[in-house]
């Protein structure tokens, strides 16, 4: 019987197409023969989830193939390493990964633009039904959400833990942020107007500090676009012209007992239908949200 050596490309080939990830990345570290081949390997893993997170003192992809979860483990030193095995996951990634998720609180020094490169690198736009990312800025979600095929991506979540300041004038430009349906943005102080969020259906924002004046903006939002189902909670942690939004409002009701939390509706014209805003003050909560 022939060795692994031994046997011609095509055959390795139709082989490596039935075992895992893991077991191809350590095929290749097994000789500089097999490590070459590996690293030529074209082979679409039909990974049905991706998460990537980088630390200060290693990396790790992590994946689900066939119902199977795997990871695995690099060292700072094998950077090279790390992002060749990137390359050979999504380069021929061609069915649609339900979730793609980046952590990188580091960061790591030029993370993105080599995420960008592998991506751009593709014969054709990766297909993610959920984006999930830890980052600290535009920069670094433009450099993936610009990569991904629109229409596909649904949902789009962003968080980070250090209250950064995150500008949306570039990345609402993007045809991905346009088309996608769900957003979800956490830890960041929102420096935009919420009407840049206004393609989405569903959106849920935690962001330090917001203006009464973009409240207005987003209840104008619902109110001019009566054929769209919507929902948006915003939490916060400090409301600049509070007073002036409560006037805005009008006379509210209030929820029955224990609640007594106020509530607006208002009805489109010749319907039924219509929106309403509730307010939980006490825990700096403003929810808007369709009804028919």
């Amino acid at each position: 019987m022939p060795t692994l050596l031994e046997m011609p490309p095509e055959i390795l080939t139709e082989i490596a197409g039935f075992v895992g990830f893991p077991e191809i990345f350590t095929l290749g570290q097994t000789c500089r023969d097999l490590k070459s081949f590996v690293d030529d390997l074209k082979l679409n893993h039909k990974l049905k989830s991706l998460s990537i997170r980088v630390s200060t003192d290693k990396m790790s992809l992590g994946c689900e193939q066939e119902d199977k979860k795997y990871s695995i483990n690099f060292k700072k030193s094998d950077e090279d390493q790390f992002f060749k095995s990137l390359e050979q996951i999504l380069k021929f990634q061609t069915s649609t990964l339900t979730e793609f998720f980046i952590e990188d609180p580091s960061p790591m020094p030029g993370f993105y633009c080599k995420m960008k490169i592998i991506l751009e690198s593709r014969p054709s736009l990766l297909k993610v039904y959920e984006l999930s990312m830890k980052c600290k800025n535009q920069y670094q979600i433009c450099s993936i959400l610009s990569s991904l095929k629109p229409g596909t991506l649904e949902r789009i979540n962003i968080s980070t833990l250090c209250w950064n300041k995150l500008k949306l004038n570039k990345v609402a430009k993007l045809d991905q942020w346009k088309e996608a349906k769900k957003l979800r943005i956490d830890g960041f102080t929102v420096s935009a107007h919420l009407t840049v969020l206004s393609s989405f259906q569903s959106i849920e924002v935690f962001s330090k500090t917001i203006f009464w004046t973009d409240l207005v903006m987003l209840k104008k939002l619902f109110l001019t676009t009566p054929n769209i189902s919507r929902s948006c909670i915003i939490r916060y942690g400090c409301l600049i012209g509070e007073n002036q939004w409560y006037k805005s409002l009008g006379p509210p009701t209030y929820e029955a007992f224990p609640c007594w939390e106020p509530y607006w509706k208002y009805f489109y014209p010749n319907s039924n239908g219509g929106f309403q805003i509730e307010w939980f003050y006490d825990f700096n909560d403003i929810r808007f949200e369709t009804f028919y």
